[in-house]
Parts: structure tokens; C-alpha cells; sequence
């Protein structure tokens, strides 16, 4: 298990991101690991066992080491609230997704845990097109992705780990 990662810290205006860490494998497991999460992330299964969180993590330490995926946890005044992850889908393409620990939602930390990191992905990792996948009913992110100015280009599926499940998809490019 590697334990070290590319020290990397960013702000917004009232959050702050750094690279997740096995430190935040159970704030991040706490924050997925409900039925409605379940609901509104596409790829997620419920129960989620912590073990397939800490994988989920340890894979994204190596991806940031190889320049393919940055998986942020997010922290207000010190407090972890969500994260949200990149992942080079290849060809100057990247695949963005997000959470918020259900206390933090409604409150616009989405929307700018959003724009601050689609700022990162366009102007410092250089990626042309950033795309994401909602659950078709998990209308609060999709109001998110378009008042960010993605535009949903359709239906598609997504792989669940236990089949795959209908999901929405947005892209936005510079």
C-alpha cells in the first residue's frame, strides 16, 4: 500500500482540495456509503464496503503518481465535506465526478468545488473536454453540470461492478 502522494493543495474561495489520502478512506466511505448515494452516483452500489473505498483510493494514489487521475478530498474550515476526482479518459479527455457528505449539500459547495477544479483540469492539465455521468433522477448534479456550462449529450451506461445502470452524460469543452 503506498502512503505517500504528490504533496498538492489548492483553495476556492471557501474550500480547500488536497490529494486523498488512506487518512480520508473513512470520511470518503462515510460520505458514499448510503442508499442515496447510491441512487445519484452511477457507478456506486450500496452497501459499499470500506475495503473497495480503500482500493478505490490506493488506485487513484497510483494514478496521481502517473498523471491520470486526481482524486481530491475537499475540506471545509478543516471539516472533510466531499470530493471530487479526474480521471484522463485519454485523447485530451477527461471524466470528472463528485460527492458531498449529505450535510453540505444545497449549499453551493458543489458548484464550486466544480468550477474551481474544471478550472484546474482546463488551464494546468490541459484537457480539451471534460465529461461526467449523473444517475437519470439525480437532477441536483445536473442542474450543477449545466449552470457550469456543460450540455447533456445523452443517455448512456455505466458500469457498476454488479452490471451497469442507466445514466445521463454531460460534456463540456473549451
Amino acid at each position: 500500500m503506498r502512503l505517500l502522494v504528490p504533496d498538492l493543495c489548492l483553495s476556492s474561495e471557501r474550500l480547500k482540495y488536497k490529494i486523498t489520502d488512506i487518512n480520508d478512506v473513512d470520511a470518503l466511505h462515510e460520505t458514499i456509503n448510503t442508499p442515496e448515494m447510491a441512487a445519484r452516483i452511477s457507478f456506486l452500489t450500496y452497501p459499499c464496503p470500506v475495503d473497495k473505498v480503500l482500493a478505490w483510493v490506493e488506485r487513484a494514489q497510483a494514478g496521481i503518481e502517473q498523471g491520470t487521475e486526481w482524486l481530491f478530498s475537499v475540506f471545509l474550515d478543516g471539516a472533510y465535506i466531499g470530493s471530487i476526482n479526474l480521471h484522463d479518459a485519454g485523447g485530451g479527455v477527461s471524466e470528472i465526478g463528485y460527492w458531498l457528505h449529505r450535510d453540505y449539500q444545497g449549499q453551493g459547495y458543489g458548484h464550486e468545488m466544480l468550477s474551481f477544479i474544471l478550472d484546474y483540469a482546463f488551464s494546468q492539465l490541459k484537457f480539451k473536454t471534460v465529461f461526467a455521468t449523473t444517475a437519470l433522477n439525480n437532477y441536483a448534479s445536473q442542474k450543477i453540470l449545466r449552470k457550469a456550462g456543460f450540455t447533456e449529450t445523452g443517455q448512456v451506461f455505466v458500469e457498476t461492478g454488479d452490471g451497469s445502470r442507466a445514466s445521463m452524460r454531460f460534456e463540456l469543452s473549451t
